[in-house]
């Protein structure tokens, strides 16, 4: 026996024939983007402890999807070293391809004290 289930249609305009629906952004994935953008600033924030954690569950999540960052340059040059840099810039880029749940266990794990 199937439960009863009720569709709702939203149309973003008075004129009907010009009609269209709405990107899902604006409701069911709107948490998720949120979420997104609550974690990637956090990151330049992380120890180096917290960015290597972190970054191995987003590569345990992110599977082969994306590519590991390669260092660029030495920390000598007065600059960011290089090495935490690339670790952030995969996580960066990796929140993109992350469900809730797993943005979710990323941002608890950055949260949490050392």
């Amino acid at each position: 026996m199937s439960a009863s289930v009720e569709m709702v249609h939203v149309y973003c305009t008075r004129n009907l024939k010009a009609a269209f629906t709405p990107n899902r952004l604006l409701g069911v994935k709107a948490d998720l983007v949120a979420l997104r953008l609550r974690v990637r600033p956090a990151v330049m924030e992380l120890t180096e402890a917290q960015l290597r954690a972190v970054l191995a569950i987003v590569r345990q999540s992110a599977g082969n999807e994306l590519p590991a960052v390669v260092p660029v340059g030495t920390a000598g040059d007065g600059g960011p070293d290089p090495v935490l840099q690339a670790m952030r810039t995969e996580i960066r880029r990796s929140l993109m391809v992350l469900s809730e749940a797993e943005l979710r266990r990323v941002w608890s794990l950055m949260r949490s004290p050392d």
